[in-house]
């Protein structure tokens, strides 16, 4: 392929292909359908038509978004679809009228939910018109479950779009009796009570409010066995409770009714101004969420809402529910614990967060992509490796006090630990305060502050082109500086004490300072001696000593004496050169240490860490096979005829047996044979889905001929299911099932194969780390690397493009089992060439996946371009983004594409409600951050 295309087109090109394959091998009539049932979608309009339809609306939501947003897109749509003709009359007419708002409801949620997360098919159980007591009609809009899936913004909005659908449509508004009101009411209480937690507790009074005001009525289907005592109420069908209701009335209007106030202004909606009612504490909850609509205004209160680590309030939710094996790391804002450092690196963001590596070698519990539980900002977040940060500060055997720098420092160590004093740096990014709408926190003092301050700088701003050159910032950052080169430049720029030489002042008591600066000066005459003859300081064991450890100063013991590597201890007596007894008085007992030290010397320092984050382990990470429970090779019911095993070969034992299913029945007059396959193998005409039921099979002949079928003779592993829980109830072809058994891969509820893997971001990767060389990484289109260079190196830095992903090496060794299957499927099922070809993990490096979250029904387009020893998935934010994922500890899918394309099929998945989450309904092939 020419490597100066567009990756883009690239991508698509490739995609195509595998579509010719995919649609080539079911249009032998093999498969339930004659072409594969992924449509592809290019953008969100595309996606839309793909998820949930009607035929042609992409081509109008593609026109209204040249000048609209898109909430206003999405209710334009609503109304539009509502509000159409019907040729119907009487009963046929209401029927349609329904059908129409159903369709329009659908259709604006999936364009709010950008046509990926489920909930306009599953969170949406129907749309109705009704009547009042008065006879006028008005819209009911029935909710399921999944709604959850779209979040409490698109659920409450889900509400906005059914009065929209009533303004369009001409109709009245929702009358609720009192029961009907105080039915809700019972439900909130009772839901709380019997079933979960929601995200916000109102009282019985906001909730009467909302049931009282809503211009549609919010009902929904049962979702629990919980019955409420308001029973038995005409417009209400069911005497259980409705979670779906709840979610969207609760969750979504009362919680987010600041929101929704504004929406409904804008919109020109003049039924919503009882949401005013709530803005004193009721439209921001526990959970509140920041959205990109409020950016502007978090940015604009940012200033003042920078506060000291002593006004902070404890945030001890985190800590709450602990579980055997993961620890509580740090206590809510606790000294010693992990220092807020503002910043990103190359795989963290997106609620991941860096921590060092000899931190995460220290404690054994954290690996890449483990969660931890956090005290702010937001719940929780994968940590990930970052060695350029500061390090954990520990406690030996010895009486050391050291500082480790390095997973090897760690290891040395390891054993001779007897106290972490310090956890060491976590690396956090501006985008989590500002995603979660939490205030800003004090910024620790290191290096990237500390050159910012210099080139504020008065002298630094005189500075000529070729001086600031010369200077060089950006290498003096990371330089190790002496102490006399540190003081030299806090001199001669005016600006803090470097932060090497800066301690944890503010972690020890005004009392600890007075004791401190006491025992410091027994030696007072060492700057003067000692220093200059290139000695360490040397200082009797004293009670002292615990102070320097909480300061984080690091030292050695020797014969009883306290040992300070000279260029810290010029640092410490030039810091600590004062009597500070005075500031034992109770008029003083609100200061900082920081502040009383810097009373008292001619330089600045620093507080080193305004904040601690506290911590505790959450899950582990992960990246395994999703498989189902038991797994089977293959969607074919055994009954119970398969022993516990669900071994087809054993139901086979039995010769004919009896288990649900459905046949297809051919078209032909003359022919009429019932098959499995979407045309006759008999005499080639297309075939109809059949009834099912309870039918006799001779299981015996149908595994035999399936054996001769693909020339596998070994079947006796080969799983199935016991029932079929789709609607359709069609079953697979044994043959997939013999073959994935050959290879050691299992299917999923609707005929695709999985891997799930903890998400985790990455912005840039240096080829070496991920197994692929440069000649394939020309091959696949990458021609510099992030500084504009060629690439001619594995040691190079490049910029990840944004549907490309790093898979761990686990999931590329079940991949490589997923492509031999489709390689056989290929050729002994459909009599076609092999494609993949792999002998190894390697050889996927360059071959297209399809990336799924749990929540959502729209895989999106991946590429494989190299392999992990983490346990988790690697790809671009905005990858993960477009699953509509932050990368907190959520898991999701990866699948190859091309067994994706073949074997997916609508006809298998589950009846039940969210029966189509999880599920590959429609493939994103573009992702555009536009």
């Amino acid at each position: 392929m020419d490597a100066g295309m567009d990756y883009f087109e690239r991508l698509e090109s490739e995609t195509l292909k595998l579509y010719e394959i995919a649609n080539e091998a079911r249009s032998k009539g093999f498969d339930v359908e004659l072409e594969t049932e992924i449509p592809l979608a290019k953008d969100l309009a595309e996606r839309v038509e793909g998820l949930v339809g009607p035929k042609g609306i992409a081509k109008r939501i593609k026109e209204l978004e040249k000048d609209m947003s898109r909430e206003e897109v999405a209710f334009e749509i609503a109304a539009e679809i509502a509000s159409q003709e019907s040729k119907e009359t009487g009963a046929k007419l209401e029927a349609e009228k329904q059908a129409f708002a159903d369709q329009g409801l659908r259709t604006a949620l999936a364009i709010l939910t950008e046509g990926v997360v489920a909930a306009p098919l599953e969170g949406i159980s129907g749309v109705k018109i009704k009547s009042n007591s008065d006879g006028s009609k008005y819209v009911a809009v029935y909710f399921a479950g999944p709604i959850r899936s779209a979040g409490g913004t698109a659920a409450a909005l889900s509400v906005l779009l059914g009065d929209k659908i009533r303004v369009a449509t001409g109709l009245d508004i929702y009358k609720p009796t009192d029961d009907e009101i105080e039915r809700y009411v019972e439900e909130v209480e009772l839901y709380e009570s019997e079933v979960t937690n929601l995200q916000y507790s109102p009282t019985p009074d906001e909730v009467r409010l909302a049931a009282r005001s809503i211009p549609v009525e919010v009902s929904g289907e049962p979702t629990d066995q919980v019955e409420v005592s308001h029973r038995d109420l005409p417009r209400v069908e069911t005497n259980n409770i409705r979670g779906g209701a709840l979610l969207a009335m609760v969750e979504g209007v009362i919680q987010k009714s600041k929101k929704i106030l504004k929406y409904a202004h804008t919109l020109k909606l003049d039924s919503w101004e009882f949401l005013a009612e709530y803005a004193k504490g009721v439209g921001s909850s526990k959970e509140e969420e920041g959205s990109q609509s409020d950016s502007e205004e978090i940015i604009e209160e940012i200033d003042d809402n920078i506060i000291d680590k002593d006004e902070l309030f404890e945030h001890s939710k985190y800590a709450h529910d602990i579980i055997g094996g993961r620890p509580v790391l740090g206590y809510p804002s606790e000294k010693g614990g992990f220092r807020l450092r503002y910043g990103r690196s190359r795989n963290t963001g997106l609620a991941t967060m860096g921590v060092h590596p000899a931190t995460m070698e220290l404690l054994e519990f954290l690996a890449v992509g483990t969660q931890l539980k956090i005290e702010r900002p937001g719940k929780g977040n994968c940590v990930v490796p970052v060695d350029s940060i500061e390090g954990p500060t520990v406690k030996l055997k010895s009486g050391e006090v050291r500082r480790l720098d390095s997973i090897e420092d760690a290891r040395k160590v390891k054993g001779k630990v007897v106290e972490i004093l310090f956890l060491g740096d976590m690396l956090v990014a501006f985008g989590e305060f500002l995603r979660n709408n939490q205030p800003m926190l004090g910024a620790c003092w290191c290096e990237e502050w500390w050159i910012e301050t210099i080139r504020n700088s008065q002298k630094y701003q005189s500075f000529t082109d070729e001086e600031k050159e010369a200077f060089d910032l950006n290498s003096l950052q990371t330089k190790k500086l002496t102490v006399e080169e540190a003081f030299k430049i806090t001199e001669e720029f005016n600006v803090p004490l470097h932060p090497e030489y800066t301690y944890y002042y503010n972690d020890i008591s005004i009392k600890d300072l007075v004791d401190l600066s006491q025992w410091l000066d027994t030696r007072r005459d060492y700057l003067e001696k000692g220093y200059q003859n290139g000695e360490d300081l040397e200082l009797d064991l004293s009670y002292q000593k615990r102070i320097l450890e909480v300061m984080g100063l690091c030292h050695k013991m020797e014969n009883k004496k306290v040992l300070i590597d000279r260029n810290h201890a010029y640092s410490l007596l030039k810091t600590i050169n004062g009597d500070y007894s005075k500031y034992l008085a109770d008029e003083y007992y609100k200061m900082k240490v920081v502040d009383i030290i810097n009373e008292n010397i001619d330089f600045e320092i620093k507080d080193k860490a305004p904040c601690y984050i506290g911590t505790r382990v959450g899950r582990p990470e992960k990246s395994k096979e999703r498989l189902m429970r038991p797994a089977p090779h293959v969607l074919f019911p055994v009954g119970n005829n398969g022993g516990n095993r669900r071994l087809v070969a054993e139901a086979a034992k039995k010769k004919k047996i009896k288990v649900e299913f459905a046949r297809r029945e051919c078209t032909n007059p003359d022919c009429r044979l019932s098959s499995f396959q979407a045309i006759c193998p008999h005499c080639g005409s297309p075939t109809v889905i059949g009834k099912s039921g309870q039918k006799d099979i001779n299981l015996a002949h149908m595994l035999s001929k399936a054996s001769n079928n693909v020339g596998v003779r070994k079947v006796d592993e080969v799983k199935g299911v016991i029932g079929l829980i789709s609607e359709d109830k069609l079953p697979e072809p044994l043959e997939k099932g013999i073959l994935r058994a050959k290879n050691g891969v299992f299917t999923f509820k609707e005929g695709t194969i999985r891997h799930d893997s903890t998400d985790l971001p990455l912005t840039h990767f240096i080829p070496k780390e991920i197994g692929v060389t440069v000649p394939k990484l020309l091959e696949m289109g990458y021609t510099k690397d992030c500084y504009g260079e060629d690439i001619v190196s594995e040691d190079q830095i490049i910029e990840l493009k944004v549907q490309d992903i790093v898979v761990s090496d686990n999931c590329g060794e079940y991949l490589v089992g997923v492509a031999n299957f489709v390689d056989d499927l290929l050729e002994r099922y459909y009599g076609m060439e092999r494609f993949y070809n792999v002998k190894d993990k390697s050889d996927l490096i360059g071959h297209l996946i399809a990336g799924l979250a749990p929540h959502t029904s729209a895989g999106v387009l991946g590429r494989i371009v190299g392999f992990t020893k983490a346990l988790g998935c690697y790809a671009h934010p905005y990858f993960h983004s477009a699953k509509r994922r932050n990368c907190d500890s959520d898991e999701d899918s990866v699948l190859l594409l091309l067994d994706a394309l073949i074997n997916f099929s609508k006809s298998y998945l589950p009846s039940t409600r969210g029966g189509s989450m999880d599920a590959p309904l429609v493939l994103s092939t573009r992702i555009d951050p536009e």
